[in-house]
């Protein structure tokens, strides 16, 4: 299963500003099936679901996510301790990605941008 989340100011519809795609773009993300071009902006919520939902209790499977739910996510990454969270990380047989300290600092960044630009996501 390929379950990709976009960035969108709306329900719906992959819709961004230029200056959205200027403030990823110069954040530097380094993400798992990253892209960022003109009419899209994404990343793989299967490589990140599980470690995300370790430290928000939030899943990427869902079809929209609200600025205001993305904000929360933002402010729990922040508020984790990214050492003890990939200690405590939890592998099972299906998992193909071994999880880094730098992982959750670029999930880091790219919450901020989307925090910073009220930015919800799409689950695609």
């Amino acid at each position: 299963m390929s379950w990709d989340i976009f960035v969108s100011r709306v329900e719906g519809e992959w819709i961004f500003t230029n200056e959205d795609l200027q403030a990823f773009l110069e954040a530097e993300i380094n993400l798992g099936h990253w892209v960022c071009i003109e009419d899209q902006i994404s990343f793989s919520g299967r490589i990140y679901d599980d470690l995300l939902f370790q430290i928000t209790g939030q899943s990427l499977f869902s079809s929209w996510t609200p600025p205001a739910r993305v904000k929360e996510i933002y402010n729990m990454f922040m508020r984790c301790d990214p050492q003890e969270e990939i200690r405590k990380y939890k592998y099972n047989d299906n998992d193909h990605f071994k999880f880094s300290v730098e992982n959750i600092r670029e999930l880091r960044k790219f919450f901020r941008v989307c925090a910073e630009r009220d930015l919800g996501l799409i689950g695609d």
